[in-house]
């Protein structure tokens, strides 16, 4: 049906992954890899990630922590720099930079209406944070996937991934110029 494979040979890669049978080691290491069932840690994180940003966001615990946030912020570079702090700290809290993402834009957007802040500052710093961090989290999916993938443990590659520390602070100091970078 598909490169010489039926429907059930392809769903079976798809939920049980695919072995490579090229001669070659290396080549068979690198394209043998599992399906679904291998990313079942990572499928559970998520899916407890969102549950728990779904149980805070309906209890009103987000809301009530973000009003006592907004009342202090009252310029461009304080919001920002809010922004992101708040993005790292909703990765850290919910595992899942994904959630950090969605609730940080959903709060903070009022606010940057309010201020007159463009809204794509907002996405920009939201996913440039959130995106960074969640490879530097351990426990975040990103860091979780990033160690299960290239075998090597956050707290190793950590010192050396000083370019997603600068792209953090980037639209922190853009912040206090005319545009966040």
């Amino acid at each position: 049906w598909f490169q010489g494979q039926d429907f059930l040979g392809l769903s079976e890669i798809l939920w049980s992954g695919y072995v490579s049978h090229t001669g070659n080691a290396m080549v068979d290491t690198l394209l043998s890899r599992g399906g679904l069932t291998s990313m079942t840690d990572l499928l559970l994180l998520l899916l407890c990630a969102f549950v728990f940003a779904g149980i805070l966001e309906e209890i009103g615990l987000l809301v009530a922590i973000m009003k006592r946030l907004l009342r202090a912020i009252n310029n461009k570079p304080l919001l920002i720099v809010s922004t992101a702090a708040t993005t790292m700290v909703g990765v850290c809290l919910s595992s899942s930079e994904y959630v950090s993402m969605i609730i940080n834009a959903r709060l903070y957007g009022p606010i940057y209406n309010k201020l007159d802040v463009d809204s794509l500052d907002l996405a920009h710093i939201v996913t440039e944070v959130a995106v960074y961090m969640g490879a530097l989290v351990p426990w975040s999916a990103g860091a979780v996937l990033s160690a299960a993938t290239l075998g090597v443990a956050t707290a190793e590659y950590l010192p050396y991934v000083f370019v997603a520390w600068l792209n953090i602070m980037f639209p922190c100091i853009g912040g206090f110029a005319a545009k966040p970078i």
